[in-house]
């Protein structure tokens, strides 16, 4: 792992007061009975919460929440309206042809809503940002979308959201988490097809793989062995 700084802006103290971002490590009520995390089950049991891949992906980062009320309008399978309690909010609504494409045979409106989140974010060199939808949040009023910013050089924080194509007025309640951000390092790649399978050399993983595994298990993710 690296450590490196991540910095978030915003002029507007009521929102640091009342909606900052947080980590994504205090993630914890949606969790609790989707993942079964009260339950007692046996330290041989596999289970999804003691999954390294399904786990660190839900606590790593950080979690951007709405600072407005957000009301939409949707009729014919597109955006009718969108009004924000927040009254300095700025949005777009992405609905032109180029764009309606896009969510083609899924369960959302054509198009976007863009929209100007009062937070800027800066993190060192050589790394960025995926913005992406929160892990196994499972909404059914909106989405949002993928993106990755080159958060050294740009700061701006833009949250696309996808809706629901069912005709209805709905409401994202200030405080709902919309986005998170997922800060990685930024490097070079070069891309080789080995042919032949992958053999861990069985030292190396009883003492790496399997010991980083027992410190998970037994310290990083509390629930593991209730």
């Amino acid at each position: 792992m690296f450590e490196e700084k991540i910095s978030f802006f915003s002029e507007r103290e009521e929102v640091q007061e009342k909606y900052p971002i947080y980590p994504a490590k205090k993630r914890y009520d949606d969790l609790v009975e989707k993942f079964n995390l009260n339950t007692k089950i046996n330290k041989t049991e596999t289970h999804p919460k003691r999954c390294p891949g399904i786990m660190d992906i839900i606590f790593y980062g950080y979690i951007v929440p709405s600072w407005s009320d957000i009301l939409i309008r949707v009729k014919d399978e597109n955006i009718l309206d969108v009004n924000f309690s927040d009254q300095r909010t700025s949005f777009e609504l992405w609905q032109h042809e180029q764009i309606a494409n896009v969510n083609r045979n899924s369960n959302w409106c054509p198009g976007f809503i863009k929209i100007a989140s009062p937070w800027q974010v800066k993190t060192t060199k050589n790394t960025c940002a995926i913005y992406d939808r929160l892990p196994f949040k499972n909404e059914t009023i909106f989405e949002a979308s993928s993106g990755l910013l080159d958060t050294h050089v740009e700061h701006q924080t833009h949250i696309f959201l996808n809706i629901t194509k069912k005709d209805g007025t709905y409401l994202i309640h200030a405080g709902t988490p919309l986005i998170q951000i997922l800060p990685i390092k930024k490097s070079s790649f070069s891309m080789v097809i080995e042919k032949k399978g992958f053999e861990h050399p069985r030292k190396y993983f009883n003492d790496t793989f399997l010991g980083s595994l027992n410190r998970y298990n037994k310290s990083k993710f509390k629930f593991t062995f209730k």
